[in-house]
C-alpha cells in the first residue's frame, strides 16, 4: 500500500496495546503486546491503563502516518 501523503511504501503490521507500554505499531502479533523491543516496532502513545489490543494497519515511518482498517471486525 502506497502512502497517500508521500506515495512511499507503507509496512503491514498492526497497532497493539498494552498496559504498560502504550500502543506500539508492529509487525507482527506478539503476546501480551511486548513489541517495544522489536527492531520494526514503533511506540505511538504513551503509557495506558487498558488491557491488550490490536488493530491491523499500514505504517509510513517517513509521515508518521497510520491507517487502519477494522470492517473485519468480529
Amino acid at each position: 500500500m502506497l502512502c497517500p501523503k508521500c506515495k512511499r511504501e507503507m509496512k503491514a503490521g498492526f497497532l497493539q496495546s498494552d498496559a504498560k507500554v502504550g500502543i506500539t505499531w508492529v509487525s507482527k502479533l506478539l503476546p501480551f503486546g511486548f513489541g517495544y523491543w522489536k527492531k520494526d516496532a514503533e511506540l505511538v502513545s504513551e503509557e495506558l491503563e487498558a488491557g491488550l489490543t490490536a488493530i491491523p494497519t499500514h505504517i509510513c515511518k517517513h509521515c508518521k502516518l497510520l491507517l487502519g482498517d477494522y470492517s473485519n471486525k468480529k
